[in-house]
């Protein structure tokens, strides 16, 4: 199924799994749904729960979350020990894996070590080929990662679904955790090479797809490998049929034209209809000049203001930026916002608190709630924990676990037991970990893992560490992923985290959202402002296509309002952005769109919002 953005895709799907079950034409347990991302994950679940009105709705994943299950249920050592499902998240691959294998391959700057991991993982996920580990053509990379895979038992993200393709092709009756008779997949063209070949090893065992996507707005080829051209073979590939939804519920006319004129310059799409639904008004679209940065600043804010004076909540209204290195265009936009005292947020490069020590402290006490021989937990909360283990102790305990070949925890147990080791060191050492035990035990006692709800698991671990604002923004987070993922326990939940990277967001209410034009997809406002739309910026250094595709992703987020802004000038770090210089064009992606650009300052001095053409489109039971 091609269907473009605002058309209904996810309700359709949900629709189509509820009447394979409501008929029966299959069971629950029969259908298997793969999604893109773990909020979109949850939501589908959600959505089938009360489609099907069923105490449990069919298994629900996103990739690397079903690849994870199925090597788990079978034992296969992957790295993390037999039956283990323990995930290196992002802050364990930036400061212990990467890092170690800094010292291991004696790198002079870790940034080539994250280099080489990059093209081990765009090996992975582009040639699932078997022996394509050994003609990768860097033995000694793989050499290190499998030493210290073995110190601290755990599997990489990126490596997840390779490992179930090499199970799949080394064993074609490798079993399964169900009997799918059925798969959905939801995003089909935002998988990579390596997902694919997954799937079409489910169609193989006689699974019946349905897919869904859409190759206009697959914008992830340079992060993560993808392969649009999938979804545009698929019917030929499989026979299958081809259907289509072309009428978008989301967007107003004037929009929808400037999106299909700007996508219908890609050479390779598949060609489709996106038509405005007949209840959609005509909308506004304007392109604004400005002179420099701060003056475009000024007229984006200014912009915002008019709308909320007119009654548009703060939350409706979305700034989108192609990037934002170091603030460099967020900064003066929330400025001039608060200037004129409009709420904001800035969404481009969000720090967790999660990754702060109070919060890499907090993650590992809920893991080694599960399992106390954690060995990236330890290490974790060794050096973020405020445990008085200092650097030298640590590289003493790495050593030792190095010298008697075992894994992380199991020297700590050495240690503990040998009053000979580590010297000095000994004596904090083993002080840190009777103190995190004695944490474990008291937060066992006030919520058993095996009966209390992950929101109760998390705050009892809370409340045995140092209080402090990070520990507070750390415990909120995961109270709001817990009500984002809705986990069946805290296994599913720590899973989910390890899984997740650089999904999109959700819109924080009553406030104006600025975001990158990646973190939004999925997403939808009455008004939207696409800033720094020029040729050095969008696409500056990025894929023309896939670039294209990103803008074209963007304007369609817009439900009625949609503003294109640009500068002739930039400055500073503005300047250094993209291809980078102070001079810059608008975005040759316009060309052709018969759009003239106005003068900022002027439109946006005399502009009133006409809120008759903010009216919504559609009945709410229409769209998603």
């Amino acid at each position: 199924m091609l269907a473009g953005p605002g058309t209904g895709k996810t309700r359709v799907l949900v629709e189509l799994v509820a009447s394979l079950i409501n008929e029966g034409a299959a069971s629950a347990e029969e259908i298997l749904c793969l999604t893109f991302t773990r909020a979109a994950a949850a939501g589908l679940r959600r959505k089938v729960k009360t489609a099907i009105g069923a105490a449990e709705p069919p298994e629900v994943y996103t990739l690397h979350g079903f690849a994870l299950r199925q090597l788990m249920a079978r034992g296969v050592d992957v790295g993390a020990g037999r039956g283990q499902a323990r995930v290196a998240d992002d802050w364990e691959e930036r400061h212990v894996i990467e890092e170690d294998l800094k010292t291991l391959l004696a790198e002079a700057d870790v940034r080539n070590v994250r280099a080489r991991l990059r093209d081990l993982a765009a090996a992975w996920e582009s040639t699932p080929d078997p022996g394509i580990e050994d003609r990768h053509g860097d033995p000694e990379l793989i050499g290190a990662l499998r030493r210290h895979k073995a110190q601290y038992r755990y599997v990489l993200r990126s490596e997840l679904v390779f490992r179930l393709k090499e199970q799949l092709d080394a064993d074609p009756s490798f079993p399964l955790t169900g009997n799918y008779r059925f798969v959905v997949v939801d995003e089909f063209q935002d998988l990579n090479r390596c997902d694919v070949a997954v799937i079409n090893a489910l169609a193989d065992r006689g699974a019946t797809l349905y897919v869904a996507g859409d190759d206009d707005q697959s914008i992830y080829q340079q992060l993560r490998h993808a392969h649009p051209q999938a979804i545009r073979d698929f019917v030929g590939d499989h026979s299958a049929a081809d259907l289509r939804l072309t009428v978008c519920v989301r967007s107003d006319q004037k929009i929808l034209s400037l999106a299909n004129a700007v996508i219908r310059q890609e050479v390779n799409r598949e060609p489709k209809t996106l038509i405005a639904h007949e209840t959609a008004g005509p909308g506004i679209v304007e392109v604004l000049a400005f002179q420099t940065g701060p003056e475009e600043a000024r007229g984006i804010a200014r912009l915002a203001k008019s709308f909320v004076d007119a009654g548009v909540d703060e939350g409706e209204i979305l700034i989108l930026l192609r990037s934002d290195f170091h603030g460099a265009f967020s900064a003066p936009i929330k400025a001039e916002l608060d200037a004129l005292r409009v709420p904001s947020i800035v969404r481009t490069a969000e720090k967790s608190a999660l990754d702060e020590a109070p919060g890499r402290a907090l993650l590992g006490h809920l893991r080694l709630s599960l399992d106390p021989s954690d060995h990236l937990a330890w290490r974790s909360i060794l050096e973020t924990g405020a445990l008085g283990v200092g650097a030298q102790a640590m590289a003493a305990l790495h050593d030792l676990a190095v010298d008697r070949n075992v894994p992380f925890a199991d020297a700590l147990n050495i240690v503990g037991a040998d009053a000979t080791l580590l010297g000095r060191s000994r004596r904090s050492v083993v002080a840190a970990v009777s103190t995190v035990r004695e944490r474990l035990a008291s937060a066992e006692a006030t919520a058993p893992i095996a009966t209390a709800s992950v929101a109760e698991i998390i705050d009892a671990a809370v409340s045995g560490l140092p209080p402090s604002p990070t520990l507070t923004g750390a415990q909120s987070e995961l109270q709001g992923l817990v009500t984002l993922y809705a986990p069946a326990s805290l296994s599913d939940f720590l899973g989910a985290i390890a899984l997740r990277k650089e999904e999109e967001e959700d819109l924080v209410a009553k406030t104006v959202n600025i975001m990158t034009a990646h973190k939004a997809k999925g997403l939808d406002a009455c008004v939207v402002i696409i800033a720094a739309a020029e040729e050095e910026l969008f696409p500056g250094r990025g894929h023309p296509d896939e670039e294209r595709r990103l803008l074209y992703v963007s304007l369609t987020r817009a439900k009625h309002a949609l503003f294109i802004t640009l500068a002739t000038s930039r400055f500073g770090q503005q300047a250094r952005a993209g291809t980078g210089g102070a001079r810059h064009q608008r975005t040759t992606f316009l060309d052709g769109s018969g759009l003239t650009s106005r003068r900022g300052p002027e439109y946006v001095g005399q502009f009133v919002p006409d809120l008759t053409l903010l009216s919504p489109i559609a009945p709410a039971a229409l769209s998603d």
